[in-house]
């Protein structure tokens, strides 16, 4: 399956195809090995990103259903945001400090452990707000842990000088999950209970453990100090620190959070916008043309 990728996207191949032939015969099956492996990391990913985006998707469109409010959908996705980006610093020196593979299949078994304590209340018609805070709260602790500990393992699998084609191909199959999500949700919606997508959001958590459980990554070097003798303190300290120190990175990151405070306050309105002309059908339509200027991008 990882061979046949490999060959419709051309990117891989290219990736491939420019391993250093001066340095032997090991380094380009390593090389190779790392293009694999990251490429079944890659494909499990958008699988549970698949569902990910089907339960906030529905999910969206149950609470102002049932609700009419929009303060109610903000406080969601403030929930589903918030511990997330909290949980960030101290998500760093975790992964830091522990084998990253195990990081993260420990975090996806608990995003899905957490989906499916949301999962049987909708099956049986009990959902309470205070439920989906708290699991879209826990769901997006774990999921802060994730990201830092992906963007680890890609460093350990494939080299720097072929960083950026790789995250090129990981934001294609983000942009393309961000099409297929809304109009598969749009369609399940009409065909399921909410709480069915939910546990489709369960199991895609599940083959992405599967996936992890299945490959190897490679473990730091031996010399390699995770911490550099440093507390979990001094960890979580030294990034804030190194950003201050560099005045064009601080700048940068400073616009990121002013387009993302922006991006997401007309998110927020798009749901009840749409909802209020149409429904889900419509919703799912305009979600997916939203992030084809993603993928196009």
């Amino acid at each position: 399956m990882i061979r046949t990728v490999a060959a419709w996207w051309s990117s891989l191949q290219h990736v491939a195809s420019t391993a250093p032939r001066a340095a032997g015969d090991s380094i380009q099956r390593q090389h190779t090995y790392g293009l694999r492996i990251m490429g079944v990391l890659l494909i499990g990913q958008a699988i549970s990103l698949i569902g990910s985006g089907l339960t906030a998707f529905a999910l969206g469109i149950k609470i102002f259903q049932d609700t009419g409010s929009v303060t109610r959908m903000g406080t969601i996705i403030l929930s589903a945001s918030l511990p997330g980006i909290v949980i960030l610093p101290l998500a760093g020196a975790i992964v830091d400090r522990f084998d990253r593979r195990w990081v993260l299949i420990v975090s996806n078994l608990g995003a899905g452990l957490c989906t499916l304590g949301l999962a049987l209340p909708l099956l049986f018609g009990r959902l309470q707000m205070w439920e989906v805070f708290l699991s879209m709260a826990l769901v997006s602790s774990f999921a802060a842990v994730q990201s830092p500990a992906y963007a680890a393992v890609t460093t350990l699998l494939i080299s720097k000088q072929h960083l950026g084609r790789i995250n090129g191909v990981s934001q294609f199959f983000a942009a393309g999950v961000q099409i297929v999500t809304p109009l598969l949700g749009a369609v399940l919606i009409a065909h399921i209970p909410v709480g069915q997508i939910v546990l489709i959001d369960v199991a895609t958590f599940l083959v992405a453990v599967i996936t992890l459980l299945a490959v190897r990554v490679p473990a730091l070097p031996a010399d390699s100090s995770r911490s550099a003798g440093r507390s979990w303190w001094g960890d979580i300290t030294f990034g804030w620190f190194y950003i201050i120190r560099q005045p064009g990175l601080l700048v940068l990151l400073l616009l990121g959070a002013f387009a993302n405070f922006t991006i997401t306050t007309g998110q927020v309105l798009i749901v009840p916008v749409v909802l209020g002309l149409s429904g889900p059908s419509l919703l799912g339509v305009v979600q997916a043309l939203g992030a084809a200027g993603a993928l196009v991008g």
